[in-house]
């Protein structure tokens, strides 16, 4: 432990010493000792150690003898040790005066003192206890690097940390998510290793302990993988900086295995990754097969299940990169359902694919499905902040693994013409709009094409040459059941500005009047939103 003024005054040397003024400084650390021989001393002086002098370099200048003690306090001294009789007869009374209105300890040594040796003695303490800090730090190194070369895994390397530390340990993930967490108790063996939603049980108070805990990281490089933790920081400083020693030696070798088990983990995800691949797009149609794999990467999709395609609609590539790696890698969509269920779903499946993410899920409904990933699309949109707009489509329930490709593609297929739909963020079910399912069955696509063109041909055009987005207004026509008023405020236009377009629509040749001509509108407009979706126009 630190010593301290008090701890000093019981060093062989010092038993004829007294303490003559600065009585409430007593419990100063002190880490050094040195010697005043010029009266320039303060450039030599290091915080926390206790100055001894005889006084001689300043006896004969009254003014840098009543300077000293204020600028030794401002210095963070611990204090002065003074021999007085040879050179000055007493400790003048101003020193004393200074010393005990600031707290500074002033040491009265007796006249047979000899400085030099009491300042080994103090000296030698802080070698010893640096010697002993370094043995505790190679021992640590030592054991733990052994454990590591006979193979032990990240809990058994924790659990012998908390042993020689004897204090609990809690292993946070990077995102600060509890990977185990040891309890010590007292005795070598006497612990016990939590996982999972126990481990968490140890970082409840975790907002309460930020000023009282120790935490340090997991890096190798500029890559952090995660946090050895802490709860109960000790109080005495010297056992802090042990603690800080076993942290700083242990961390390097948790770095490694880290290191190992992400790069096991990603070469798994990579393989399930291609397997659930295969799936959506119904490769493999061996039940046997789909079983042995379901085991290998400890896959769990109880039917009936639902496809999401989550989507970034940006055409910057670097951005919509680092968003899908963050929502894959941090587990937010995870996290989302657990904030919106109460539970996190573990059997939960996000893979990228396709310039999209896809989620494979289960649920009661379609109807809570809308709900659960609004509010993850909401979570997304207030993490990022930045305008983006992110697409969600749901497919029709998967009933097996015959028709998983099946309602892939309606889930592809609601994020897209979603996308066309949709100016801003959205959430778009696949059945919501049967008439794109109707048009997906279609084999000859220049025929929906020609169709297209026939009807609203002339809106596209104008459109492209003037900028007037007529084929806006019409989905807001569409959207409101050809009401003028209810265009208008699906639009957030004027009513005069809706006007005015529909008019223009007239004059360009497109009927607003009569069943058949508004369901073959209507029906344009789907065969458009589907071509564009598809990048067919």
């Amino acid at each position: 432990m630190y010593r301290t003024i008090s701890d000093i005054m019981e060093l062989k040397g010092f038993e004829s010493a007294r303490l003559v003024a600065g009585e409430q400084g007593r419990s100063k650390v002190v880490v050094g000792a040195t010697l005043m021989e010029v009266p320039d001393i303060f450039p030599y002086l290091e915080k926390n150690a206790l100055l001894l002098t005889t006084l001689y370099p300043l006896s004969g200048d009254p003014k840098q003898l009543s300077e000293l003690i204020p600028q030794l306090h401002d210095l963070e001294v611990s204090g002065i040790g003074i021999k007085p009789a040879r050179y000055v007869r007493e400790i003048p009374d101003i020193m004393i005066e200074q010393a005990n209105q600031l707290g500074f300890p002033i040491i009265s040594l007796p006249p047979e003192a000899n400085l030099s040796t009491m300042a080994n003695h103090i000296l030698s303490l802080s070698l010893n206890e640096n010697i002993v800090r370094l043995q505790f730090r190679d021992e640590m190194h030592r054991t733990l690097t052994k454990l590591l070369l006979d193979g032990a895994g990240i809990e058994s390397l924790a659990k012998h940390l908390s042993c020689m530390i004897k204090k609990s340990i809690v292993l946070l993930d990077k995102n600060l998510d509890a990977i185990c967490a040891i309890s010590f108790s007292s005795g070598d063996e006497d612990v016990d290793i939590y996982t999972g939603p126990r481990a968490d049980e140890m970082l409840v108070e975790r907002g309460v302990l930020i000023h009282r805990h120790m935490m340090h990281p997991i890096k190798a490089g500029k890559v952090t993988f995660g946090y050895i933790f802490v709860p109960d920081k000790p109080e005495d400083l010297e056992e802090q900086k042990e603690f800080q020693l076993a942290l700083e030696q242990s961390a390097m070798l948790f770095a490694t295995l880290f290191f190992k088990d992400d790069a096991v983990k990603q070469n798994q995800r990579n393989f399930r990754d291609v397997f659930i691949r295969d799936l959506l797009q119904r490769k493999i149609r061996s039940n046997i097969e789909i079983e042995n794999k379901m085991k290998a990467f400890s896959l769990s999709v109880q039917f009936p299940q639902y496809v999401v395609c989550l989507c970034l609609f940006t055409d910057d590539e670097t951005l919509k990169k680092r968003v899908y790696d963050d929502i894959i890698n941090n587990k937010l969509i995870q996290k989302g359902l657990t904030d919106f269920t109460g539970y996190f779903p573990k059997d939960l499946n996000v893979t990228y694919f396709n310039d999209a993410l896809v989620v494979l899920t289960g649920g009661d409904s379609q109807e809570r499905l809308v709900e659960m990933y609004s509010y993850i699309l909401e979570t997304l949109m207030r993490q990022y902040k930045k305008e983006m707009k992110i697409g969600i489509g749901i497919s029709n329930s998967a009933s097996g693994f015959d028709v998983l490709d099946v309602t892939y593609k309606q889930a592809v297929s609601a994020v897209k013409t979603g996308g066309v739909l949709n100016k801003k963020s959205f959430v778009n079910l696949y059945s919501d709009n049967r008439l794109f399912h109707l048009i997906e069955q279609m084999q000859n696509p220049e025929a929906l094409r020609r169709f297209m063109r026939d009807k609203i041909g002339v809106l596209i055009d104008c459109d492209d040459m003037e900028g007037s987005d007529l084929m806006d207004t019409l989905q807001s026509l569409i959207r409101g059941d050809f009401s003028y008023k209810k265009a208008a405020e699906n639009s957030y236009l004027h009513y005069n500005t809706i006007r005015y377009r529909i008019n223009k629509m007239k004059q360009l040749g497109i009927q607003l009047e009569g069943g058949q001509n508004l369901c073959e509108l209507v029906l344009a407009y789907h065969c458009y939103t589907w071509l564009k979706a598809k990048n067919e126009l």
